[in-house]
């Protein structure tokens, strides 16, 4: 129960073999359903994955300040039977990851001999037109530019969404088109304006994800599609230091509080033993675990080979690969989502996602008031188009682990 005392809805809808956080290898996403039902003059909002911020109630909802998503667990066995013959579906937001990508890691000797072929096209996408929040051309990414300018061996660059990556986008797309098309009807059979709005991060492989969720929804679709993205200090998929110094503050704390339960007598012995069969596994140089976020960088670039069909190192054993998973996670949650319970974990993630989170919320007021047959603002999902109801009946916003994981 959140501070309302209401009872939290979670909804959870996502297609099956694509749901994978924190890698290079898959689509992890969420979806968001709100639902008003006649009868009672009820609206049910349901927020999905990490948090379930929104309660059973006309006018109550956790905001971005004061969600804390308590109790975020219990939800998941205590769900609310929704009334199919009275409720009707009114909204739907998703927000996914990127498809499989090549590593981001600098550290290169991670995979030597391996050769990265495969990129290229895995079929015509739909076409995206990119506009800046203001509604004008979007610029480019300098971080993008930088990774994609940077070559990996077998031609694709780093960070680069693959062909696999393209294929889990697309199937994606074809299982929303399934649910929220063929099944529900609650989707036009063609893509008409101002029905489905999205908003990207302005990088290749997210823009690239995005594109293909948007062929397997609509396929056959060739004029461009209009979606918003921004430059860092707009940006509300992922955490912006730039623009908040102290969040920067709280994230380096945070690390350091990491770091000193990874140094703890109980930990630091385990830890140190899996960085020596490493070491000695990879051929690592000398103080190659100095360099920040290596756990990380290991687990990235030994998933996205495996995702590929790349040859692990030999001597890799499941029980290293378990250990390297589980510290890789709690190495970049530390930085991206720390827990409630941690000493700044709260404050992270209302300064991180705390505006998405808003968003998202917000919408789900929007589409409810528009039910309603009373005045709201527009709602935020990045187009600045809008359906002959005032709102986008479906939402997407193609993001990065840093969206998804907190």
């Amino acid at each position: 129960r959140n501070a309302t005392g209401k009872r939290p809805v979670e909804m959870l809808f996502s297609p099956r073999g694509i749901t994978q956080h924190h890698s290079s290898t898959g689509v992890g996403s969420f979806a968001s359903i709100l639902c008003t039902c006649r009868m009672h003059r009820r609206v049910i909002l349901g927020a999905a994955a990490a948090f379930s911020a929104a309660t059973v109630g006309a006018h109550s909802h956790a905001t971005a300040e004061g969600s804390q998503a308590v109790a975020s667990q219990q939800c998941l066995s205590d769900r609310i039977t929704l009334d199919r013959r009275n409720a009707q579906l009114r909204l739907v937001q998703v927000v996914f990851r990127h498809g499989a990508r090549t590593p981001l890691t600098d550290a290169t000797y991670l995979w030597e001999g391996q050769t990265w072929n495969v990129g290229g096209q895995a079929y015509k996408a739909v076409p995206l037109q990119l506009l800046d929040v203001n509604g004008g051309p979007a610029g480019l990414n300098d971080h993008d530019q930088k990774q994609m300018s940077t070559r990996l061996p077998g031609g694709t660059s780093k960070g680069q969404l693959t062909k696999l990556g393209q294929l889990q986008a697309l199937e994606l797309g074809y299982w929303l088109r399934q649910q929220y098309i063929d099944t529900h009807g609650f989707l036009p059979a063609s893509l008409q304006p101002g029905l489905v709005a999205a908003r990207t991060t302005n990088f290749s492989r997210t823009r690239a994800t995005l594109a293909g969720v948007l062929t397997g929804l609509y396929p056959g679709v060739t004029q461009p599609v209009l979606v918003t993205t921004s430059g860092d200090l707009d940006e509300v998929l992922y955490a912006d230091t730039k623009r908040c110094p102290h969040l920067k503050l709280l994230m380096q704390a945070s690390e350091a509080m990491l770091k000193a339960r990874w140094e703890s007598p109980g930990r630091v012995e385990g830890i140190r033993q899996l960085q020596q069969q490493l070491t000695q596994l990879l051929n690592l140089p000398a103080g190659a675990w100095e360099k920040r976020w290596m756990m990380s960088d290991v687990h990235d670039a030994f998933t996205s080979l495996a995702a590929h069909g790349k040859e692990l190192p030999h001597g890799l054993t499941a029980e290293m690969k378990d250990a390297i998973n589980g510290l890789a996670t709690e190495e970049i949650s530390a930085f991206i989502c720390p827990a409630l319970v941690d000493e700044h974990g709260q404050a992270v993630l209302r300064l991180s996602m705390g505006r998405l989170l808003d968003i998202l919320l917000a919408n789900m007021e929007t589409a409810a008031a528009a039910a309603a047959n009373t005045e709201a603002p527009a709602a935020q999902a990045g187009s600045s188009s809008s359906s002959s109801s005032g709102y986008a009946k479906l939402m997407i916003f193609s993001g990065d682990d840093a969206t998804i994981m907190p």
